[in-house]
């Protein structure tokens, strides 16, 4: 199985997605998307002899609240700290490389939620962040999720995205921000990942 990635992806649905859809299928644009295969195919050479038995294309779903909470507060965060198009246009974009998400107490439908976000850590290429989901004014949150963003940009040859060193003024927001938070205790799940069972 080869996963694909578009760095300028398409818009698809931009009215409103139906509430009922859910791990269904889009029609693959085979203009858009030959490029990216034959890229891959390349790259794994084992795969033009094996041929295409199946081309899903349809977006993921990532967690029950369908990343909308968590992705927004980390989208949120990351233009306070100055990024949008001007910088992606730049200097390049984040790629969440690790995340972990605990949902801790059930959310009611009808509630009103929030987010509580803070900058954990940062070097030259990654920005460590920590988000609470609050309901209802209640400080206890109801879900946490830790991320680790990576840095990367598109090479001026077409090949596929690098990491690469974060600019201004992301760079230096990211430090003062990280600084004023580190006065405040980290909570005690931070960094401890999912418990073995053995």
């Amino acid at each position: 199985m080869i996963g694909l990635f578009e760095p300028v992806s398409a818009p698809w649905k931009v009215e409103g997605i139906p509430d009922n859809f859910s791990f269904g299928e889009i029609p693959p644009d085979w203009d858009r998307m030959t490029p990216f295969l034959e890229t891959a195919m390349r790259r794994i050479p084992v795969s033009m002899e094996a041929g295409i038995k199946k081309f899903f294309c349809g977006p993921e779903s990532f967690t029950p609240d369908m990343g909308v909470a968590f992705g927004e507060a980390t989208d949120e965060l990351l233009v306070h700290l100055g990024f949008g198009q001007e910088y992606r246009d730049r200097c390049g974009t984040f790629y969440t490389v690790e995340t972990h998400i605990r949902f801790l107490r059930e959310v009611r439908q009808g509630s009103t939620i929030a987010t509580k976000s803070r900058v954990l850590g940062v070097d030259n290429k990654r920005l460590h962040l920590h988000h609470d989901l609050l309901v209802d004014e209640d400080p206890v949150p109801v879900a946490t999720q830790e991320v680790m963003l990576l840095h990367v940009s598109q090479p001026a040859d077409g090949g596929p995205p690098r990491t690469s060193l974060m600019h201004e003024p992301i760079l230096g927001q990211s430090h003062t921000i990280a600084e004023a938070h580190a006065t405040v205790a980290s909570p005690d799940h931070v960094g401890r990942g999912i418990q073995n069972l053995r």
